[in-house]
C-alpha cells in the first residue's frame, strides 16, 4: 500500500508534528533549569539536555510515519556503526570549541555561530555532501585539537567567567 500524499502535504504535517513535540520534549529542561540551580557538571545547566529534544522528536515522528523500522533507518542513514561512531567523537569536539569560543570571547554567539557555520560548509564542501569526508580521521584530529585547546589554555577557560565577561585565569 502507497501513500497518496504529496511531498509537500507530508512534509508539512512532518513539520507541524516536529516543531510542536520539540516544544513538548524542551520544556521540562527549560523550566528545571530557570527553577533550580541544578548542573549537569559545573557551568552546564540541566537545560542543556534540552539539547536531545530535536533528536528525540525525530525519532517518534519517524516512528509514527513509518512505524518501527522508520527508527533504525533514521539512526544508521546508510552508515555503519563504526562511521557513528567516528562522527559522535566528531560532532562532540565541535560542541567543545563552540563553547570554548563562547566563553573566551566574551561571550559572543557571532563567534560561535561563526565557527558553526564554518564546520557546516567544511563538510558541504566535500563531494557529494560530505560522503567524502573520513570521519574517523576528523574525528581524531578534532580530538587531538580538543584536548590540547585543554591542556595548553586549561580546562577552566570551558567553564568560568567573571561577570563582565573575561575569563578566569587558569593558572590560579
Amino acid at each position: 500500500m502507497t501513500d497518496e500524499s504529496t511531498p509537500s502535504e507530508v512534509s508539512g504535517k512532518s513539520l507541524l508534528k516536529f516543531f510542536a513535540l520539540v516544544f513538548v520534549f524542551s520544556m521540562p529542561f527549560w523550566l528545571l533549569g530557570g527553577i533550580t540551580d541544578l548542573q549537569l557538571m559545573p557551568g552546564l545547566s540541566v537545560s542543556a539536555l534540552a539539547v536531545f529534544a530535536p533528536m528525540a522528536t525525530a525519532l517518534v515522528v519517524v516512528h509514527l510515519d513509518k512505524n518501527s523500522g522508520g527508527m533504525l533507518a533514521l539512526l544508521l542513514m546508510g552508515r555503519s556503526l563504526v562511521w557513528i561512531a567516528w562522527w559522535s567523537l566528531y560532532a562532540l569536539t565541535i560542541r567543545i570549541f563552540t563553547v570554548w569560543l563562547y566563553n573566551n570571547t566574551g561571550k559572543s554567539v557571532f563567534a560561535a555561530a561563526l565557527f558553526h557555520a564554518t564546520v557546516n560548509m567544511a563538510y558541504m564542501l566535500f563531494p557529494v555532501y560530505g560522503s567524502h569526508l573520513d570521519m574517523r580521521l576528523a574525528g581524531l584530529v578534532m580530538a587531538g585539537t580538543a584536548l590540547r585547546v585543554i591542556v595548553v589554555w586549561g580546562p577552566k577557560t570551558l567553564t568560568k567567567h567573571t561577570g563582565k565577561g573575561t575569563v578566569h585565569s587558569a593558572q590560579k
